[in-house]
């Protein structure tokens, strides 16, 4: 393969074209790398690249007249060649953009933008050329997006990678996000290496992974799952690659671990707390027409990004017909507030969750969450004195605005842990009878899910007693949302 740039910096190319992966490449003749300069084919005295906008404007335009003396100077090119402007009005440089290239050309022409950009008649004076971006950014100038696309397409070559199946393995290879990697030593500062890992199972591990792969690209690219790959559809208009090729790919996708499959499910006490009286979601049927369905929908579950033995079972919409949300917003209670119909508590408390008991249905005395600290809490409840506030006296002839309740759910999601997770912390039911028990039921007055409460994300953050115990720490704007969110949002509690 052999790479030709087009560039007002070819030193920036040369140097990285030395280095790692490409470099080796280089020297063993898979592929090369060659930088032109377009001010030496600049006709301007003073080797002038760049002129002013027509029309006015800021900044300044690419000529016409060296760049296509420079890519002119190309010629002849290898039978199968393909220019490619670096431009953030582009297609997306994508893995299937880059493994077309690989397999279909011999030769790659990258014309790196500068300033505002090339004059609009160069895509008319060189035959054939294709547009491709970074993404929704933008860089001083199309170097290192040129240098992403050799980079990408030289891991792709035989030979360059000495295991090909790292490369295989790599992120979007099979449309996910790559899973979780882990070295010695087993455990730094209280952080251990996944048990499954240190197994020597190899079928587990493999397992494993795929579960890993798949919850981190649902939780940060879902789209790669939803979408029908629109890279893959330009690919096949621009370059030729068959549908057969897309398609394969997408069915790739490890959707589930076989050996989850046939789990025994149960019903953890701590569930049971998820009552009409509280000020949680509820399921407003038995606890074992809850079990019911979940092993119903037990094949829709989704690994958390955070945990490798928490599962999430979405519910179809229909399926949530029983289930209520009590998350209200306060615009939504802001007029039973004003006539004093609702009131906001808070209370500083530790939170209580049921005792195991044997049959795990049925719910028991509440007892404090192990070593956790009390925090403030604040509920939205119906006011006992349903007299309006003295600031409110004015409108006393106003319609009195009724109660806020809980109100049907729209997105359910059923948690489980595994038995291991629970028996780590002594959470779990004695004796066994599943290896995952329902933990909680998430439900969403919408169909986006709702962030984690900020105090749980905090002490999962510092490692404090009362988390969930995530894998990975959060990224600030994913605590900004969650802030936020609860800023504008409160639990709903019926009898406060």
């Amino acid at each position: 393969m052999k790479f030709s740039v087009l560039t007002l910096f070819p030193e920036i190319i040369a140097l990285y074209a030395r280095t790692s992966i490409v470099g080796r490449a280089q020297s063993a003749g898979i592929i090369s790398v060659d930088s032109v300069d377009f001010r030496t084919f600049s006709a301007d005295p003073n080797r002038k690249v760049d002129d002013s906008p027509y029309g006015g404007g800021s900044g300044m335009v690419l000529a016409c007249q060296p760049v296509v003396d420079a890519w002119a100077s190309l010629q002849p090119m290898a039978a199968k060649s393909k220019t490619i402007v670096l431009t953030p009005t582009g297609i997306p440089l994508t893995h299937n953009l880059a493994k077309a290239f690989s397999e279909d050309y011999q030769q790659l022409v990258l014309l790196c933008g500068h300033y505002e950009g090339f004059d609009q008649r160069i895509f008319e004076l060189i035959p054939d050329v294709l547009p491709v971006s970074l993404g929704d950014f933008v860089l001083t100038g199309g170097e290192l997006a040129a240098l992403s696309v050799i980079d990408a397409v030289t891991r792709l070559l035989p030979g360059a990678v000495q295991k090909f199946s790292s490369v295989e393995a790599d992120s979007f290879y099979n449309t996910l996000l790559d899973h979780p990697h882990y070295t010695r030593p087993a455990n730094f500062r209280g952080h251990e290496v996944p048990a499954v890992l240190r197994s020597g199972d190899h079928q587990k591990i493999a397992a494993w992974r795929k579960e890993q792969a798949l919850a981190i690209t649902r939780h940060y690219r879902p789209d790669l799952l939803n979408q029908s790959n629109r890279s893959a559809s330009i690919v096949h208009t621009e370059t030729g690659v068959s549908e057969k090729d897309s398609q394969e790919s997408s069915q790739n996708n490890p959707a589930h671990s076989p050996d989850f499959d046939a789990a025994q499910l149960g019903i953890h006490p701590f569930v049971t707390r998820q009552t009409p009286e509280s000020h949680h979601a509820h399921f407003n049927g038995s606890w074992d027409a809850l079990l019911a369905l979940t092993k119903k929908y037990w094949k829709n579950r989704v690994p958390s990004p955070n945990n490798p033995l928490v599962f999430l079972v979405p519910l179809p919409e229909a399926a949530c017909e029983q289930f209520f949300t009590a998350t209200v917003s306060l615009e939504q209670i802001k007029p039973a507030l004003d006539q004093g119909t609702l009131k906001l508590v808070a209370a500083y408390k530790t939170r209580t969750s049921p005792q195991n008991n044997t049959n795990n249905t049925t719910k028991s005395e509440n007892s404090s969450k192990k070593e956790e600290a009390p925090c403030l809490q604040v509920f939205a409840t119906p006011a006992a004195d349903l007299k309006r506030p003295h600031s409110d006296e004015s409108r006393s002839t106003d319609t009195k605005q009724p109660v806020p309740q809980k109100q049907k759910a729209s997105r359910v999601d059923i948690v489980l842990y595994h038995h291991d997770i629970l028996a780590a912390d002594n959470d779990a039911p004695e004796p066994k009878i599943a290896d995952f028990y329902i933990i909680s039921v998430n439900a969403s007055p919408s169909q986006s899910p709702e962030p984690m409460n900020p105090m749980t994300m905090a002490r999962n953050q510092l490692h404090l007693p009362g988390g969930t115990k995530p894998k990975t720490p959060y990224s600030s704007e994913e605590y900004a949302r969650a802030v936020y969110f609860w800023s504008q949002h409160v639990k709903f509690h019926p009898a406060q």
